[in-house]
């Protein structure tokens, strides 16, 4: 999808959707074009700026098959114009919400939202979840820049912390942290501890957000209080958070490359409110294997990662029948994907793709790989 792309993270209920929304409704006041995508299964991202319900893409694409589809049943126009997607999850309790996510953006794709011309996407993205699901919408591919919502409550900091860290496998060396989003939540030293987290990880403060009962009453009303309020302080606020990132979109501002804190280093920040150096964690870095290894010297490992959703990588290299594809994940992943792929082959309707599946292979990783890591599984089924 065109457009300069804004992820949002931050804790559960610290704030990303009053941020989204308000962010949304005062860049298009702008008079831009907004995309606004909801990447919670709560799907209550797009409510303050839409007034109609709207079919979630998880609902959408379990009822309706891929020859039915349309991408005007998805996404649906909120106030100002403002495009707005919402793309929900399965009952608490059953299935994968970080693989909800991936469908909404595969279904995105092939129902051809890359042709749509916005000005900003903006995405409203869980951030104390670590499944690999959530963290789909910071690739580059999706986001040009990302904000870190963060309270000074220290459940909302290690959140902040752990995003950040999920940040370097995608950096490349490159920056892409606009800024930390201070939503203060009224506890003891609450700028000060925020301020020491945003030297120490290397990120500045950009925008702070006083607990307000005007935010209350606008979510009440299912309004911003960007709109509801225009001369309030949160609108003040809003506006230069809106102006950040329209510099950005020029080129003009600058993003930063996080240093994100060890275990250790946190536990310090957190026991004694400050730090006096950058931290120091670094991410383990997940290989990827080449498709073409040398046969004599075995897999290749390239330390970088491939910015794109696991199955559209899937179904991309699945349009070639005579090569084989890896799911490198458990038995569940596998199925699921080759559920999916097999309902996708109906939809790319020229013939060119041909078979039932034979050639997807599923890795099949252990419990311990699951929960922990590891390429035990990967390495067997390449040999």
């Amino acid at each position: 999808m065109q457009g300069f792309g804004i992820a949002v993270y931050g804790k559960g209920g610290i704030g990303k959707t009053t941020v989204s929304a308000n962010l949304s409704y005062v860049l298009s006041a702008h008079e831009h074009r907004i995309l606004l995508i909801g990447c919670d299964p709560k799907h209550d991202t797009t409510r303050q700026v839409c007034d109609a319900g709207i079919r979630t893409v998880s609902d959408y694409i379990v009822s309706t098959t891929p020859s039915q589809r349309s991408l005007d049943d998805i996404v649906a126009t909120g106030r100002n114009g403002i495009s707005c997607v919402e793309a929900g999850g399965p009952r608490p309790g059953i299935g994968c919400a970080g693989k909800g996510i991936s469908a909404t953006f595969n279904t995105l794709e092939s129902l051809g939202a890359d042709n749509l011309r916005y000005d900003f996407r903006v995405y409203d993205v869980l951030g104390d979840v670590v499944c690999g699901g959530f963290a789909i919408p910071m690739r580059p591919a999706h986001s040009d820049a990302i904000l870190v919502v963060t309270s000074g409550e220290p459940m909302s900091i290690y959140a902040a912390n752990n995003i950040l860290r999920g940040t370097l496998g995608f950096e490349n060396g490159e920056g892409r942290i606009a800024g930390i989003v201070l939503n203060r939540r009224g506890v003891e030293s609450e700028d000060e501890l925020v301020d020491a987290f945003s030297e120490s990880v290397g990120i500045p403060v950009v925008c702070r957000l006083g607990r307000s009962d005007r935010i209350q009453a606008a979510d009440r009303s299912k309004k911003t209080v960007s709109e509801m309020c225009p001369d309030s302080p949160e609108r003040e606020a809003f506006e230069t958070l809106a102006g950040l990132v329209e510099s950005l979109r020029r080129g003009e501002g600058r993003m930063h490359v996080p240093f994100p804190l060890s275990d250790e280093e946190l536990e310090s920040l957190l026991t004694e409110g400050r730090l006096d150096h950058l931290g120091t964690y670094r991410n383990t870095t997940v290989p990827v294997v080449q498709s073409s290894p040398p046969a004599a010297s075995g897999p290749v490992i390239k330390r970088r990662r491939i910015g794109r959703g696991p199955m559209g990588a899937v179904y991309t290299a699945g349009s070639v029948s005579d090569i084989p594809v890896v799911i490198h994940g458990p038995d569940a992943c596998g199925y699921t994907g080759l559920n999916e792929i097999v309902s996708a082959r109906h939809g790319w309707g020229s013939g060119s793709f041909c078979g039932s599946g034979e050639n997807i292979l599923c890795s099949s990783v252990s419990l311990r790989e699951t929960v922990f890591g590891g390429n035990e599984s990967l390495y067997d089924i390449l040999h």
